[in-house]
Parts: structure tokens; C-alpha cells; sequence
């Protein structure tokens, strides 16, 4: 009791010492809905999903803090737009599977969605263990909806997985059904699976990185203004779909097989990134005349002498040229680039 009554009794100095202590709780209800509301959005833009799978995320928080502030949250369906899911081991698909329903349900029916599909390294599915195959199509088909109604409303799409996932065959049919609103698409990962999978086409894409996939083709990149592509099978390379990008912004192409880009002019393509080789025809019929970024990664010094004599590359006008790998070319090579 004494305790209670001291404890009291610091409260009460303390408010006579700080006499606005006492309306904190008073001016948090007087605060419009709307305040509060547009206050969780900036939480929302400003903080990772990067969590512990079974710990709340800090939006989850909100709706522990008090009664009013759990009703404001539930109604903002932006705040659920974003499913990340990052998948460490099998034992834990059925918790992502709930976790992702709960997302999509605060999300309401029409709010756009971000979406995240990430494996680790070394997950692996036991072969005798087909309650785990069984429960990782259910999670799949929670991010898409059963017929796909839920991948309608995919704004991003990132999917990562590692070489040999026992799953991609499921996952490439999670890629299969309409996005009319996807605005960012990227995979990597697809290389054991049945045949060439076949990408959403969806009208409005911005953004594409694919990475080490078997594709049957690219989507359609007519709107695309960001590209990065890496293979080692070049035969998965839609070469005609990259000259059909004619708004492209930066271009990514990491690749160390012999490749030739088809004749295209690209008079927005402000940053180029080539990596791996470069062969003689790899870029000699593309035009970017308002190139102002280039970085170069290449194993010898010929591709390097393919870019700069490249045509439709005006390299005066670069703002930032960065010039990789300098000590995997052997001396000679070096002296007879630098010549003038």
C-alpha cells in the first residue's frame, strides 16, 4: 500500500511540475481520424516489413495501442497492401499462409498490392513430407486468389527463389494470371522447372528485372522505363522484347555468353550497365544519344573497344563513366586500350 500511495504521489509532483502531462490523453482525442489516419501512412512508407515471423510488424503495432487507434488502422486499407513473405523453412509456410490472408482481407477488394515471395538459400522440401507440398499450394494460391482475383490487384511482384525450389513449377502458374495493374515486376530463380514459364502481360509495367529464369517470353515492354536482365542461357533471352522498350530510362544486361541486340533506338536511355562479355554485334545496332551514365564490367579489353566504338553511343555527353575490373585484364591489354 505504501508503494501504491508513493507511486501516487510522484505522479501528482510530477503533474504540478509538468501540468500539460495530464492532456496528453485529451488532445490524442481530439485529433481528427483523418490526422491520425495519414499519421500511419507516413509509418507505412517509412518502415520495413523486414520481421520475425510470430513478432507483430510496426503496423501491427498500431492496433495495440488503444481501441480508437486499432478501428482507424483496420479502415486505411493501404496500411496491408504490402505482403512480405521470406520463407526460412517448411515448418513455417502454414503461419505465412495466415499472415497473408490477414493481409489481404484489411486490404479490402479493390486497394493494389505489393507483393513479396522470397525463399531462403538452403530451404529445402523433404521428399516424403507431401503435407508440406500441400501446404505451401494453399499459400500460393492466397497470394493469387484461386482464379487469380487477387493477383488483379498486384501493383509489384517480387519473386526470389533459390535454383532447384521444389515449388517453381507452382509458382509459375501464381505468374500466369491476368495483372492489369502491375506497375513492377521481378523474378529470379526459375531454372528447374518443367518448361519456360510464361510471365503476366500486363499493360502498364514500369519496372523489369529478371534474373537467372527459363522463359517461354518477356511481358510486354512497350511502357517499361527500367530494365535489368541477367542470364547464362542466353537462349532464355527475348532480344525483340528489349528492342521494343523504347521508353527505357536504365538498362541492366549481365550476361557472359555472345549476344546481339536487335537495331533500336532508345532516346530517353540515360544509364547503361553492361556486365560479363561483349561481343562485336552485342550492341552495335542500338541508338542512346542522350546517354549520360555508363559502367562497363567486362573480362577483356575488346569489350571494351566494342562499346566505345559503338555508333549510336555519343560518349561525350557522359556525366559518370565507371570502368570495372581493371585487374582481370592482363597488362598488354590494358596498354593497347589506352592508346590514343
Amino acid at each position: 500500500m505504501a508503494g501504491v500511495l508513493s507511486s501516487s504521489s510522484s505522479h501528482g509532483n510530477a503533474m504540478k511540475s509538468n501540468p500539460n502531462l495530464g492532456h496528453t490523453r485529451s488532445l490524442n482525442d481530439f485529433l481528427p481520424n483523418e490526422l491520425i489516419s495519414l499519421t500511419f501512412e507516413y509509418l507505412f512508407y517509412d518502415s520495413e516489413e523486414e520481421f520475425e515471423l510470430g513478432e507483430p510488424t510496426p503496423i501491427d503495432t498500431l492496433l495495440l495501442v488503444c481501441k480508437r487507434w486499432y478501428n482507424i488502422a483496420l479502415t486505411n486499407t493501404l496500411l496491408w497492401s504490402r505482403i512480405e513473405i521470406f520463407v526460412k523453412d517448411v515448418l513455417e509456410i502454414d503461419s505465412w499462409t495466415s499472415y497473408a490472408a490477414s493481409r489481404i482481407r484489411r486490404s479490402g477488394s479493390s486497394q493494389l498490392l505489393d507483393v513479396t515471395f522470397e525463399t531462403a538459400w538452403n530451404l529445402e522440401f523433404p521428399k516424403d513430407k507431401v503435407a508440406h507440398y500441400a501446404a505451401a499450394e494453399v499459400l500460393l494460391q492466397t497470394l493469387s486468389g484461386p482464379y487469380g482475383e487477387t493477383s488483379t490487384r498486384w501493383k509489384s511482384v517480387t519473386v526470389n527463389v533459390t535454383r532447384g525450389f521444389a515449388m517453381a513449377d507452382s509458382i509459375s502458374k501464381l505468374l500466369s494470371f491476368p495483372t492489369p495493374h502491375l506497375e513492377a515486376l521481378s523474378v529470379s530463380g526459375f531454372y528447374d522447372v518443367s518448361g519456360p514459364i510464361t510471365l503476366p502481360n500486363p499493360p502498364s509495367l514500369r519496372l523489369l528485372n529478371l534474373t537467372f529464369c527459363r522463359l517461354n517470353r518477356f511481358p510486354n515492354t512497350r511502357a517499361v522505363t527500367h530494365m535489368e536482365l541477367a542470364t547464362d542461357d542466353i537462349t532464355f533471352w527475348d532480344v525483340g522484347a528489349i528492342a521494343e522498350a523504347g521508353l527505357l530510362q536504365s538498362l541492366s544486361l549481365d550476361c557472359w555468353h555472345e549476344y546481339a541486340l536487335l537495331p533500336a533506338r532508345y532516346p530517353f536511355l540515360r544509364s547503361l550497365h553492361l556486365r560479363g562479355r561483349v561481343g562485336s554485334r552485342s550492341i552495335i545496332d542500338i541508338s542512346a544519344p542522350n546517354l549520360e551514365e555508363l559502367t562497363l564490367q567486362v573480362d577483356d579489353s575488346e569489350g571494351y573497344s566494342n562499346v566505345i566504338q559503338c555508333p549510336g553511343l555519343d560518349l561525350r555527353r557522359l556525366r559518370y563513366a565507371h570502368i570495372g575490373w581493371p585487374h582481370r585484364i592482363d597488362n598488354a591489354s590494358i596498354e593497347l586500350y589506352l592508346q590514343p
